[in-house]
């Protein structure tokens, strides 16, 4: 996938390898722990209404990484959680 900025919406747009456009949103690292990230996607699927767009797919990444905090070294996890959407021209 490949995307281009959108800011104005909080979102990127993407283009699928099948050249599908698609509305990638990403979701803040804080406060967004696995299983509300996952009941979150699961609502998504389910949801089918004439005026909403669709679920099309989601990404759940996670790494560590060390970081230095007051002269020493911690491991902290970095995440990173996104949505895609179909696209909808306004």
């Amino acid at each position: 996938m490949t995307s281009t900025d959108n800011t104005s919406l909080n979102s990127e747009q993407g283009i699928l390898r099948n050249g599908k456009t698609i509305a990638v949103k990403k979701l803040s690292e804080a406060h967004l722990d696995d299983d509300r990230f996952h009941n979150e996607v699961t609502y998504l699927i389910g949801l089918k209404l004439e005026n909403i767009v669709q679920l099309i797919g989601y990404c759940a990444e996670s790494r560590w990484e060390a970081v230095q905090v007051g002269g020493k070294y911690v491991m902290v996890e970095i995440r990173h959680r996104f949505i895609c959407f179909e696209y909808l021209n306004n």
